[in-house]
């Protein structure tokens, strides 16, 4: 970039990144531009993902905590394997230290966002099983808060699981999601039915419907009706099952009569309510024969 000075990014430390990354909240146009040019080029560099790590554990600011997160969700993937090993190690266990320890809920979401995208790579070689045993661990605790770590963490890596992964976990699993979704406490619900959406996304995600045939009520019946943003993410689940026959068929008459309700209630938008009513207009075209047999019974 013309004009930027010269930089030893060899050089840079936790503090000179933080004040870079302070400038990118400034005003000023020309002096985000230049902070930015510097960036670029410095996360190329494995120093970028050490420093970054330091100023997300233990910077006093929330601000550069947070954008110390999504920089580093952006490049960890890239620079991991030039991570010393023993790094590599230590790396793993200061995320999920952090994690349980970060004190601003925002943050530690994007704390384990950036554990998803080491997972993403991690997980399906098996170099990470303790997230494993972190998930079972916290989920298990008869306390509501590590009940809750257990359920974010989990709901951010289970769309990287493999496989093998799903049919080794997935049966223990379930029984935590299911009684998560019905164990009344709204923040274990909602945790339970984002985590059944990213299932949905998974390899083995017809499979395990149709296995754990629970799972499309519990999600329905633990919805509430404030949650919008949460029931247009189910119902636009449910349109990309819709012709799969052996998941939803079993459950028509109660997705049927939820659609129906969101489609008729104003106080919900339009684009849910168009959601809801593509649905509907799907299950007919598709289960047409199914519902006039079943009427006829």
């Amino acid at each position: 970039m013309e004009g930027q000075p010269a930089v030893n990014y060899e050089a840079l430390t936790p503090e000179d990144l933080s004040n870079l990354l302070t400038q990118l909240f400034q005003p000023k146009t020309d002096v985000v531009k230049q902070a930015t040019a510097i960036l670029k080029d410095y996360f190329k560099r494995i120093r970028a993902l050490e420093n970054l790590l330091i100023l997300m554990s233990s910077h006093p600011e929330q601000n550069i905590r947070q954008i110390s997160c999504v920089y580093l969700r952006k490049i960890i993937g890239n620079q991991w394997m030039n991570l010393a090993k023993e790094n590599q190690e230590k790396t793993k266990y200061l995320l999920l230290q952090r994690f349980v320890e970060e004190p601003v809920p925002l943050i530690k979401k994007n704390i384990a966002d950036v554990i998803g995208s080491l997972g993403k790579i991690l997980i399906p070689n098996k170099e990470w099983n303790e997230l494993f045993q972190f998930f079972f661990t916290y989920s298990s605790s008869q306390n509501l808060i590590d009940k809750e770590l257990g359920m974010i963490l989990l709901s951010v890596i289970i769309e990287y699981f493999s496989a093998d992964e799903i049919k080794l976990y997935y049966d223990a699993l379930n029984t935590i999601i299911e009684g998560h979704l019905q164990s009344g406490v709204r923040s274990l619900q909602c945790l339970a039915i984002e985590t059944v959406n990213k299932v949905a996304q998974t390899p083995k995600a017809i499979k395990i419907l149709k296995k754990y045939k629970n799972l499309i009520p519990l999600v329905l019946n633990a919805l509430q009706l404030d949650q919008e943003d949460m029931i247009q993410k189910v119902f636009e689940m449910f349109n990309e099952f819709v012709e799969i026959k052996k998941v939803l068929a079993p459950h028509l008459p109660l997705l049927i009569e939820a659609a129906i309700k969101i489609s008729l209630n104003t106080d919900f938008s339009l684009n849910l309510r168009e959601i809801t009513m593509l649905f509907l207009e799907q299950i007919g075209e598709n289960y047409s024969k199914y519902l006039v047999k079943k009427a006829g019974t």
